[in-house]
């Protein structure tokens, strides 16, 4: 996602060239990602901490960007379209989730202005997340710098709530609470939820079906009378 810039005069439709309006980052993994984690992180920090997801982030009222997600202890979340630091308390945990265009170019640079503001204002956990390539990267405040500290597949700390980040493979993210509940995005959960809904049915009417078999045996052998013979 891109960091603020201040908004330009109005140019006639057709003028502007491609160079000067580049993709946004954001894919379509991109967005399930990140709805998956807010769910999850929102689910295990809740009552403790506030998850912010793609609110811009603004610093002295003189530069923002556009967060993925961001954790706050002690806050509860609101209607706020801009979270304001240092008059809000500064993020205890970052988190980006990268798409393709965040390796080179513009995107990459846009992610680089993203994890340097981070550090000016000392949040001293940054996450940064490839869901394509399958890896997570952990950066640590070190010396008023973030320093990655850490390449894996498997990510889990009390930051985050003891949620489990997990990339199996390319492609394929897993946020798994502490119970090993496994989130999905919100539309994935309600087709989940379905289909439980749908099995506990089927099975309260099988046995429904052998309750109503059972009864006339039942009342057979209340009146000594052997349904078997």
């Amino acid at each position: 996602m891109a960091a603020y810039h201040p908004p330009m005069a109005e140019e006639p439709v057709g003028t502007q060239l491609v160079d000067e309006a580049p993709d946004m980052t954001a894919n379509e993994l991109h967005v399930r990602v990140v709805q998956r984690l807010h769910a999850a992180l929102s689910h295990a920090l809740a009552g403790r901490a506030a998850v912010f997801c793609e609110i811009f982030l603004r610093v002295d009222n003189r530069e923002q960007v556009a967060a993925d997600l961001f954790v706050v202890p002690g806050l509860t979340v609101g209607t706020r379209t801009v979270y304001a630091v240092p008059s809000e308390p500064v993020p205890a945990v970052t988190i980006e989730v990268l798409s393709p265009a965040n390796k080179s170019g513009w995107g990459r640079r846009e992610l680089e202005a993203k994890r340097s503001l981070f550090a000016r204002i000392g949040v001293p956990l940054h996450i940064e997340i490839d869901p394509e390539e399958g890896f997570i990267a952990v950066w640590e405040l070190r010396g008023g710098a973030l320093i990655r500290t850490r390449m894996c597949v498997v990510y889990s700390s009390d930051a985050i709530g003891g949620v489990r980040l997990e990339t199996p493979e390319p492609g394929v993210l897993n946020a798994l609470l502490p119970d090993g509940h496994n989130v999905l995005s919100g539309g994935e959960e309600l087709a989940r939820a379905e289909r439980e809904a749908a099995r506990a049915g089927r099975e309260s009417a099988r046995a429904e079906q052998e309750a109503a078999r059972e009864r006339p045996a039942a009342k057979l052998r209340e009146l000594g009378v052997d349904p078997e013979v």
